[in-house]
């Protein structure tokens, strides 16, 4: 159900917005091995909350910028911000520009 998974997005999304240690322990409980299906998902609302997600997360530190780039997140980002709705876009953008400015030079060459 849309509203559920939008509901369960935001309530762990919110969780993420708190300091690195809320963040690492969301990330810890595999959180990132569901986005894959949820930025792929056919609801534009449920794709805008994945991607607000992981704008928080690439604004932490490497080890968190490096895990959304190993679960092959990148990519799936950089397609919302290139065919997504406009408030779609937006998140992709702030989830791009937060990787460069906690990403390493490394981290940032996956972009």
């Amino acid at each position: 159900d849309v509203k559920v998974q939008t509901a369960a997005l935001r309530a762990v999304g919110n969780i993420v917005t708190g300091n690195d240690d809320q963040t690492q322990h969301v990330l810890d409980c595999s959180a990132l091995s569901h986005f894959p299906a949820l930025l792929m998902h056919n609801k534009e609302k449920i794709n805008k909350e994945a991607v607000w997600f992981l704008s928080n997360i690439t604004a932490g530190n490497q080890q968190q910028v490096q895990a959304v780039i190993d679960h092959g997140l990148i990519g799936l980002i950089i397609n919302h911000l290139d065919k997504g709705e406009f408030q779609t876009q937006k998140e992709a953008a702030w989830a791009v520009s937060n990787l460069t400015i906690s990403g390493n030079p490394n981290q940032v060459s996956n972009l």
